[in-house]
């Protein structure tokens, strides 16, 4: 018995010894860890192609704030960042006087400036300075734009820049610091202060000294007495510069609508993208000159009531009878302009006669601009 014991003691130990030498069984269900993949490197962001712009007016401006910047915001978002529009205000970049020599020699890319401080270039732009005394022309700058479109002749006076819009003021109001304008004889001998080179010429057919001041010599000029008012004045401008402050007087009779461009370096507009061009001309053109022609005449509307509340100033409308006799005189101008049109070789008759005929559609009661809230 004792035997048997041992024996069966000494196989239980020796197969002891077999199970510890044999590994451990993997379970089927444990997955094979599988090769690191690398990560692929991010891919460099598009950059942008950067258009600079430069303008005079300072960045608290209805004119910026409420046309330039929705337009510029527009083309860089329907482009979906791929047109970044570097901006530049208050002549910080290029002199309002050199504006249009800076687009077209590629200083900057996008330049607002004005045409009469072009001497020479832009002869047909001044009819816009044109609009007679008895009438209001809600639309100054849609009225430019279709003339642009229906003369080759006027075309031609921007094949250096790609022209972008135009921008025209509703009026230039007279204002006069101590001696008010109701009648046509009133004006005589006044000394006035004129920008353009047709309120000079429409100023003398009325009978003005006509006096050059440069928009920031102005409010000193009426201030020191050195000119007895201007043909300029409009309320964005009345209450910015201040103008208001020495003016005494506002007579409801517009010697200019004067315009302003909006331009771009030529080389600069053929490197882009044509979908990118196209996005562009979409919405400036004709829709930003609407733009500017709704924007501007709400805020005269506007503010014109506040003119005596906020600065004193007596405002004065010319009766039917009255606007006659100014637009009798004022034909001296006219036809001297015409004249040097057709002396330059250009269509003068037909365009002021175009130009009279989009006058008349557009002041129309159905184009009338209300004053926006």
């Amino acid at each position: 018995m004792r035997r048997i014991f041992l024996f069966a003691l000494i196989i239980v130990i020796a197969l002891g010894f077999i199970v510890e030498g044999c590994p451990a069984p993997t379970p089927e269900s444990t997955p094979t860890p599988p090769e690191s993949t690398p990560t692929p490197p991010e891919s460099t962001p598009v950059q942008p192609i950067v258009i600079t712009f430069a303008t005079h007016e300072p960045p608290n401006m209805m004119t910026v704030e409420q046309i330039i910047t929705p337009v510029l915001d527009e083309i860089e978002n329907r482009t979906g960042g791929r047109v970044k529009i570097e901006r530049y205000y208050a002549e910080t970049l290029v002199s309002l006087p050199d504006t249009y020599n800076a687009v077209k020699e590629g200083v900057v890319d996008i330049g607002h400036g004005m045409q009469s401080l072009v001497p020479g270039q832009f002869p047909m732009d001044e009819v816009i300075n044109y609009m007679p005394y008895d009438t209001i022309n809600w639309r100054p700058s849609t009225v430019w734009w279709e003339l642009y479109q229906q003369f080759p002749e006027f075309q031609a006076e921007y094949k250096d820049v790609k022209l972008l819009w135009p921008a025209c003021y509703p009026w230039g109001l007279i204002g006069t610091t101590k001696k008010p304008i109701r009648t046509l004889e009133d004006n005589k001998g006044m000394k006035m202060a004129v920008g353009a080179e047709a309120v000079a010429l429409r100023g003398e057919a009325l009978g003005w000294t006509p006096i050059p001041v440069p928009p920031l010599d102005l409010y000193s000029s009426l201030e020191k007495g050195v000119v007895d008012g201007g043909g300029t004045f409009e309320m964005d401008n009345l209450w910015a510069f201040r103008w208001g402050e020495v003016i005494s007087y506002i007579t409801i009779a517009s010697l200019n609508q004067l315009p302003s461009f909006f331009v771009m370096n030529l080389d600069k507009w053929n490197s882009l993208p044509p979908d990118i061009q196209d996005i562009i001309d979409d919405y400036t053109g004709l829709r930003a000159a609407e733009l500017n022609d709704i924007v501007r005449w709400s805020v005269e509307i506007k503010y014109l009531p506040k003119l005596e509340e906020e600065f004193g100033i007596t405002t004065i409308y010319l009766s039917d009878e009255e606007k006659a006799k100014w637009v009798q005189a004022d034909q001296v101008a006219v036809n001297n302009y015409i004249t040097s049109l057709n002396e330059k070789g250009l269509p003068g008759d037909e365009f002021f006669a175009a130009y009279l005929k989009l006058v008349d559609k557009y002041s129309a009661p159905e184009y009338e601009v209300k004053a926006a809230e």
